[in-house]
């Protein structure tokens, strides 16, 4: 994933009728990643719907968005092309109903530049240094990744490694060694990721995958790994009602029967917070806005929902964190938002990590928000369970 620096952090523009401005709370724009604006009407009696626009400097149109704006102030995300290179472009916002231009300059002109470019290995950071000419237009970092496969300290031919990235893409590669057990892969790699190896078939016991650059250096030896859990379907894909009814315990069903105060060891807490240190909250929506850090909480009309922050990036996730109530699996956060301020006991945050994968599966990419209550007695209606596998399950 390519960092992408604004050098501003709030862009206002002014006409008679409208104020358009970028909210964003950190000061970088990700590729790939959110930028959130907000419109606001200086007339009451008129409430344009805006198409937005990004332009290089040759006027070409990269990326275009129409919105709807039903009142003021409205708010909304533009998810920005993965594949923007490094360069200044402008931002334009137009009346929808006329197509007449609201400013008569661009918003703002937004510097993107390279950021560093890392890759997780195993438990390992493993720095993928720049190579002339390994940045190509489309900010993909095409580094390949070599390696060999023992076991019983002899290379083995034709075994079938697999290359596993969790997150937004759900990276799978496969590969097979040949005669001198070596393999290769060619991936597309943004930014920061976790990456994962092994073998595919499972034959061999005792197997070791060694990492190594170009020039065959050993960079990592990575032993008996266990891959994170892999979903077939991105979180956004799953169906909605499916996600609404993810409510069977997981810790019955994945971890042998655990009641609900095991349950919190088995995935890495980085934020674990006591309802009795804060009594003079008057709500859970309140608890949740003043103490639990690195989040943002969006509102839209009658809806409510959170995101948590992803630390790799300084950027904040695109989708919603897994949801728990007493060990239950809920399906959005205004399930959390209906528990009473007087049933609270704690909430646990995780900004996700290793560990919550191989518990939870993909739907954990996106952290984990853990909310206990005081009886532990939290039921959900109905409803059914998605179990999520590893390819070595």
């Amino acid at each position: 994933m390519i960092f992408l620096f604004c050098t501003v952090l709030s862009v206002t523009t002014y006409c008679e009728e409208l104020k358009f401005a970028i909210t964003n709370q950190q000061n970088m724009l990700i590729a790939g990643g959110e930028m959130d604006f907000e419109v606001v009407s200086t007339d009451a009696n008129t409430i344009p719907s805006i198409y937005v626009e990004i332009v290089d400097a040759a006027d070409n149109r990269l990326q275009a968005e129409a919105f709807l704006v039903e009142e003021t102030p409205y708010q909304n995300t533009i998810t920005l092309s993965s594949n923007l290179k490094s360069g200044k472009y402008l931002l334009n916002v137009f009346n929808l109903e006329d197509n007449s231009i609201i400013s008569s300059e661009a918003i703002t002109i937004i510097n993107l530049r390279e950021f560093s470019l890392k890759n997780v290995q195993g438990s390992k950071e493993l720095d993928l240094t720049e190579h002339s000419g390994s940045i190509h237009s489309n900010f993909s970092f095409k580094q390949n990744l070599k390696g060999i496969v023992r076991s019983a300290g002899e290379p083995q031919k034709s075994i079938s490694v697999f290359m596993q990235c969790n997150g937004d893409d759900n990276l799978f590669r496969i590969s097979k060694t040949d005669e001198n057990g070596l393999f290769e892969f060619k991936p597309t790699i943004f930014g920061t990721n976790e990456v994962y190896f092994d073998q595919l078939d499972g034959k061999l016991e005792n197997i070791s995958i060694e990492i190594i650059n170009n020039d065959y250096e050993k960079l990592l030896s990575v032993k008996d790994i266990e891959p994170s859990p892999f979903h077939s379907k991105k979180l956004t894909e799953i169906d909605s009602v499916t996600i609404k009814n993810l409510v069977k315990n997981y810790a019955d069903n994945l971890t042998g029967g655990q009641d609900r105060k095991n349950l919190g060891k088995d995935f890495i807490i980085d934020e674990s917070i006591v309802a009795a240190d804060y009594f003079t909250l008057a709500s859970t929506e309140e608890f949740i806005s003043e103490l639990v850090p690195y989040k943002k909480i969006k509102n839209k009309k009658n809806d409510t929902r959170l995101y948590l922050l992803n630390k790799f990036t300084s950027s904040y996730f695109k989708n919603e964190p897994l949801f728990i109530i007493d060990g239950f699996i809920v399906p959005d956060f205004e399930t959390i938002l209906d528990i009473k301020i007087e049933n609270l006991e704690s909430i646990d945050v995780s900004y996700s990590s290793q560990d919550n994968l191989q518990f939870f599966g993909e739907l954990a990419f996106y952290g984990v928000i853990q909310l206990n209550t005081k009886e532990g007695t939290f039921r959900p209606e109905s409803g059914k369970l998605i179990k999520v596998k590893g390819f070595n399950q």
